[in-house]
């Protein structure tokens, strides 16, 4: 169906010149489309015609689903032939045994380990120089392995907090999700709004982002804690595990629930007319539909810049998708994950320059936080409150684990200056280790740019003129795709044909026989 719809964007493209219907006709014949249902859905997609992507990626997991569930991309199994939409609420609350085995594994991982011990001989043996390098291999492995699945969420995010993403997108009406006979309710009203749904996804995608950057400080403890090069390796693959319970525990309940899944899901945005006029305006159905439309107005009015409207070739709001949200966001998330990489690389710089695991530290912070020390009003003390109520999804004891971290590994020591977090010796860090971090800033810069860089430099050293010549088009590419397919399906039909000539000629020779 994936393929169908790339080759409908490509036709409907052709409408122009008429050619739409051989390529209809082409695919039908090429893909041998005789089953009502998706001779159906191919009559739709090609009324509709151009279907508009957000251009989202998403790794699929729980924390995931309840997003697509969002945009009605999530379906339980009733009977055969009969599917129903499932709630992003219900998918939320889908996600609480995982969420309280991820969360007390983390705990229960900080604490255990040895949190007291140094983890390197400073250089005093060529092993243990040797293994440091390992140590720190592996830790830049883990990072890249997290990457992606971290680097999607952070856009899952960006794209949900996009105030322009409820106006444009494809969303289910309130008549699909509930029936006729519900739409009055309002209750059900408030409960299937886009407000509503969009919260249960901010706050699973939310723990998504933070269980993936937890297991990227983690995994810096568990691996320089290694003893042997043999550990180094094992823990390095064990720690993104946790990670990856999200993944494991949807697959798991979309396999006993009957849900379909949302591998080939992707996120659909209405016509670019349906929501948008010529001027940058939204259109006065969606004007309609707005719960506050003097600050979504302002919002328009005030992101409509004329300088980005130019360059994007789309005079309305850079949030808008196709006018700068996708270069915004991908912008935005790379300069997120520099800054969360860059701390992970001052806590690994500041753990080898005084020989502490950064889990001592990550304990120390969490025992002050839990046991509110330092508070000194209600407001300092609210961390304390929210901390208390999330630990009542733990299915260990918080107390007892910090007890052991803090109390018996490091006997009380959680105040001496070298447990300090890495934030009050950001500075310290990095004027000691500037060639460290500034290498990393700039394969960091390189890579967000790259890509720039490389265009301007091949504008700078080939002709401008004889530019277009040199770099192929998506849409000459389609064409000379669909061109190779064409002449690929008339081979086959004459060599049908030869097959059946032959046929019939051995069916008369037996007759004859």
């Amino acid at each position: 169906q994936a393929l169908l719809a790339q080759v409908f964007v490509f036709g409907s493209r052709l409408k122009r010149c008429g050619s739409g219907s051989v390529v209809v006709s082409f695919v039908k014949r090429m893909f041998l489309i005789t089953q009502p249902n998706v001779a159906a859905s191919l009559t739709q997609m090609q009324d509709l015609g151009l279907l508009r992507d957000a251009g989202v990626n998403f790794e699929p997991s729980i924390y995931t689903a309840v997003l697509v569930a969002a945009f009605g991309g999530v379906k339980i199994e009733l009977s055969p032939g009969r599917r129903a939409k499932v709630h992003p609420f219900l998918i939320l609350l889908s996600c609480l045994p995982v969420t309280s085995i991820q969360l007390s594994a983390i705990i229960a991982l900080r604490s255990d380990m040895a949190l007291e011990q140094p983890f390197h001989d400073n250089g005093a043996s060529d092993r243990g120089s040797q293994l440091l390098t390992l140590k720190t291999v592996m830790i830049v492995v883990v990072f890249v392995v997290t990457f992606k699945t971290l680097l999607s969420s952070v856009q899952l995010v960006l794209f949900l907090l996009n105030p322009i993403t409820g106006l444009e997108a494809k969303l289910p009406t309130l008549e699909q999700w509930v029936g006729p006979r519900n739409v009055q309710n309002p209750l059900i009203c408030c409960s299937f709004s886009w407000v509503s749904m969009a919260l249960w996804s901010l706050i699973a995608l939310m723990l998504n982002v933070f269980f993936t950057y937890s297991v990227c400080g983690d995994s810096m403890s568990v691996i320089l804690e290694a003893r042997t090069t043999t550990d180094v390796i094992y823990n390095s693959l064990a720690i993104t595990f946790i990670a990856d319970l999200g993944r494991i525990w949807w697959e798991f309940l979309a396999s006993v629930l009957h849900m379909s899944p949302i591998t080939d899901f992707r996120f659909k945005l209405m016509n670019t007319n349906e929501v948008w006029l010529r001027g940058g305006e939204l259109t006065p159905q969606i004007q309609q539909s707005l719960i506050c439309p003097e600050l979504t107005n302002f919002i328009i009015t005030w992101t409509h810049w004329g300088c980005v409207a130019r360059i994007c070739n789309a005079n309305r709001t850079f949030l808008s998708r196709g006018a700068g949200a996708r270069r915004m966001e991908t912008s935005t998330s790379m300069v997120l994950m520099y800054i969360a990489y860059k701390r992970q690389l001052l806590m690994l710089l500041l753990a080898i320059d005084t020989n502490v695991l950064p889990a001592a530290r990550v304990a120390c912070a969490y025992w002050r936080v839990h046991f509110g020390i330092g508070a000194q009003n209600m407001l300092q003390y609210l961390p304390t409150l929210g901390l208390q109520l999330v630990e009542k999804l733990y299915i260990i004891s918080v107390s007892d684990q910090l007890k052991v971290a803090t109390e018996e590994k490091l006997r009380g020591h959680c105040g001496d200056p070298k447990y300090a977090g890495v934030d009050g010796q950001h500075g310290i860090i990095e004027s000691k280790y500037r060639h460290v971090t500034l290498t990393f800033s700039v394969i960091m810069v390189v890579w967000l740019i790259g890509p720039s860089l490389w265009w301007v430099a091949h504008r700078c050293l080939f002709d401008a003129g004889h530019l277009s010549n040199a770099i192929n088009s998506i849409d000459d590419e389609q064409e000379q795709e669909i061109d190779d397919l064409e002449d690929a399906t008339e081979r086959h039909g004459r060599r049908l044909d030869q097959l059946e000539l032959g046929l019939m000629q051995v069916q008369r020779n037996l007759q004859l026989r």
